[in-house]
């Protein structure tokens, strides 16, 4: 089990949208937490179960960003 944590303006919704393009078919077995902490700020958690290549692939996908 490993977590990504991500801040980002919760007005960029296609970050969001991008990021779960990347994240679902690589890692299936996953929870997104999300949390407001002001009018702007989006803090996401991503909860990853799988194997460690399976993590790998998905943070090096994630450079993109």
């Amino acid at each position: 089990l490993s977590t990504a944590t991500i801040v980002y303006g919760h007005t960029k919704r296609r970050f969001f949208d991008s990021l779960t393009d990347i994240a679902s078919p690589l890692l299936p077995d996953k929870v997104f937490l999300r949390a407001f902490f002001n009018r702007e700020g989006c803090l996401e958690v991503i909860i990853l179960e799988g194997d460690g290549e399976e993590i790998k692939k998905f943070v090096e996908a994630m450079k993109i960003f």
